[in-house]
């Protein structure tokens, strides 16, 4: 990857961070330790924000296939392209330069990111049939996928941005409110990536992960709970009697 795509990436991030720190409650749960390199992020889609703060969730420089049409929006749209993001033709198709662009970057050991439902969730806490791609990127390329579920408050869900004037299908953009994630332990799988029985089986399996996460994500964000740090600290520790 070269500096130009890295530096992108980071700013990106940053800013990212930025927003999410002042505009969103933030949080993101680590079911186990995130091995560096390669994998395949899998995590639902509620939001058209939801590439921008998944950038967050790791340090590594993150890859992730987007809408083609986002990439339409002045400014954010050239930053996007520039930053190596892999975009998405629903319309005339670009499913197998998809998946060889893919592997490419993981052979890289990048990570990158998969939206498998191909589209925004019709509802924001149910989860759509995924396509079979995430499978066959992470069989072909030998890595793991990596389940992520996200919870986002309805209410605070903004759909008019954009929508009319760059064709966007559905954009939903999340200004404020809550926004948890919940990063799954890795799924690998071992097999013949034309075997389609054997694929929908694995994909099958990454279904019922995001689901699980995106239950623990909310049970996470309305679960009320109390805790503060002391406002004097001790400076030093009691002595023992």
């Amino acid at each position: 990857m070269n500096w130009k795509k890295r530096f992108l990436l980071n700013t990106g991030r940053t800013i990212m961070n930025i927003f999410a720190r002042f505009f969103l409650e933030f949080n993101v749960h680590y079911e186990a330790p995130l091995a560096q390199g390669a994998k395949v992020f899998a995590p639902n889609h509620p939001t058209t924000t939801d590439p921008f703060l998944l950038s967050l969730v790791t340090e590594e420089p993150l890859i992730i296939l987007v809408n083609k049409k986002i990439m339409q929006i002045p400014f954010i749209g050239k930053v996007i392209e520039q930053a190596g993001t892999i975009p998405v033709d629903k319309e005339n198709g670009n499913g197998e330069e998809i998946i060889h662009r893919s592997i490419q970057i993981l052979q890289q050991n990048f990570p990158i990111a998969i939206f498998p439902e191909g589209r925004l969730t019709p509802e924001v806490s149910h989860l759509s049939d995924l396509h079979t791609g995430v499978a066959r990127i992470a069989l072909s390329a030998e890595v793991p996928i990596v389940p992520v579920g996200i919870y986002v408050n309805p209410q605070f869900i903004r759909r008019y941005f954009f929508h009319r004037k760059y064709e966007l299908d559905e954009s939903r953009w999340l200004l404020h409110g809550k926004y948890y994630i919940t990063i799954g332990q890795p799924l690998f799988f071992e097999g013949d990536v034309e075997d389609r029985e054997l694929v929908r089986e694995f994909i099958h399996r990454v279904s019922l992960e995001i689901e699980r996460l995106m239950l623990a994500s909310e049970r996470r964000a309305v679960q009320k709970s109390i805790a503060w740090n002391p406002i004097i600290p001790f400076a030093s520790q009691l002595p023992h009697d």
